[in-house]
Parts: structure tokens; C-alpha cells; sequence
């Protein structure tokens, strides 16, 4: 295969990753270099470079390196799409989550008003009491109550 002369800092500069997320990255398998004889620097075939831009996509996208790696295995668009597919669901529950604590803390927000004179004097015994309040309203649904 056709091998680019490039030292890895031109690499790392090119595509905005630190020389170690790189060589993490080999380590772990994802691509392969070699080692030019007469410079001693590593270079990089077109395959290693696909797969490089490939991992940096998704690495973007908080892909973990062993469903890059199984992606870059594999060669498929079936497995890519599955990997995307399966970020989203994960990024979906991560947003349901972040919007169920942002309704908790302006419900914690709300209610700290109403004890002993406002926010200005909680004490931890109010905010033990506060906290309370949010962990039966996040279980509520899951608590029989009469």
C-alpha cells in the first residue's frame, strides 16, 4: 500500500489530536504505522490514515474505542449504523437524565422559599429535608402511597 511520509505531530497538528491520543490509539489496535528506516519516523499507509479519521469522527461523538474498533473490524455500514444507533440511545437517556435533574433542582429551588424565611437561612436539616422531598418524587412512581 502506498505509505505518506508524515511525522506524527504533522498528523496530530493536521487533524487537532494530541501525539499521545494517537499513539493511545495504535496501542489499542485501531491502526497500525511503520517506522521509515532512514528518518525513524512514523509513517502512515492509507489505510492507517482512513482509519485514523475514521476513529477521530467518532471519538467525537463519544464513541468508545472498542465499538470503533469493532466498526474498523468489520467494514460495514450494518455495524456502523448500529454503533450510531446505539450513541443515540445512550445520548437520549443522558438527556432525559439532565432534564429530570434540571425539574428537580428548580423544584428544589421553589421550595427552598417556603422554609424559614427563604433561602437565606436553610440550614442542613432543611436541605436533608429538601432532598428528601426530590428522592420520593423521583421514586414516587415506584411507591404506593395511600
Amino acid at each position: 500500500m502506498n505509505r505518506t511520509v508524515v511525522t506524527i505531530q504533522q498528523l496530530s497538528e493536521q487533524l487537532g489530536l494530541t501525539s499521545r491520543t494517537l499513539r493511545h490509539w495504535e496501542a489499542e489496535g485501531l491502526f497500525q504505522s511503520y517506522r521509515e528506516v532512514s528518518s525513524g519516523w512514523r509513517t502512515y499507509d492509507e489505510q492507517a490514515l482512513r482509519c485514523i479519521r475514521i476513529t477521530a469522527l467518532l471519538r467525537r461523538m463519544d464513541i468508545p474505542i472498542k465499538e470503533i474498533q469493532a466498526v474498523l473490524d468489520k467494514s460495514s455500514v450494518p455495524v456502523l449504523k448500529q454503533v450510531i444507533q446505539n450513541r443515540l440511545i445512550a445520548l437520549q437517556a443522558h438527556q432525559e437524565e439532565l432534564e429530570r435533574v434540571g425539574q428537580q433542582l428548580q423544584k428544589l429551588v421553589e421550595k427552598a422559599h417556603s422554609f424559614r424565611g427563604g433561602m437565606n437561612r436553610l440550614c442542613l436539616r432543611d436541605i436533608l429535608m429538601l432532598s428528601k422531598l426530590t428522592i420520593l418524587q423521583k421514586y414516587q412512581n415506584y411507591l404506593i402511597i395511600n
